[in-house]
C-alpha cells in the first residue's frame, strides 16, 4: 500500500521573493542619486583657511561639514560668514537681533580678523554655513556638534 501526502511549500501563492529583490535592486541607484542631490543641496564641506585664528578649538586646515542654510543659525552656533570687507570669517553667533540679524563674536577676542564689534550685525543671507562637524587637521579626528 502506498501512502501519498501533499507537501505544502513555505511560499504562499503570489509571493515571489526574486521579483521583489529584483525591483529593490532596480530602485537602489535612483534612490541613492536622489539622496546625493538632497545632501549636496543641504550640506557642504568648507576648509578653514590658513591664518583663521578666530576659534581656537577649530584649527586652520580643519575640514568642516556645514549646513548651507543660514536660517538654522542660532545663538552659540559656529558659522562661516561673509563679512562686509569681502572676506569670510569663522565665528560664533552671540546674538540674534530683533530684525533677524546675527551678531558675531570670535572666541579669540584678540584675533586680527574683524567681527560684529567692527562691522555690526550681519544678515542671515551672509552665512555660508553653520558648522555641524569638524574634522581636525592634526588634533582629534572629529568634534561632533550638538545641532
Amino acid at each position: 500500500m502506498t501512502a501519498s501526502a501533499r507537501v505544502m511549500s513555505g511560499a504562499s501563492a503570489g509571493f515571489e521573493p526574486q521579483k521583489i529583490a529584483s525591483a529593490l535592486r532596480r530602485l537602489t541607484l535612483p534612490v541613492a542619486v536622489i539622496a546625493g542631490i538632497v545632501f549636496w543641496q543641504m550640506y557642504a564641506v568648507i576648509r578653514v583657511p590658513a591664518g583663521m585664528d578666530t576659534m581656537p578649538h577649530i584649527a586652520p586646515s580643519s575640514v568642516c561639514l556645514v549646513a548651507r542654510s543660514g536660517k538654522t543659525a542660532k545663538v552659540g552656533h559656529e558659522v562661516f560668514c561673509e563679512v562686509p570687507d569681502g572676506g569670510t570669517v569663522l565665528s560664533r553667533v552671540q546674538e540674534v537681533t530683533a530684525d533677524d540679524r546675527l551678531v558675531l563674536r570670535h572666541d579669540y577676542a584678540a584675533s586680527r580678523l574683524p567681527d560684529s564689534r567692527v562691522f555690526g550685525p550681519v544678515m542671515r543671507d551672509a552665512v555660508r554655513g553653520v558648522v555641524l562637524v569638524v574634522f581636525g587637521a592634526d588634533a582629534e579626528a572629529e568634534i561632533p556638534r550638538d545641532r
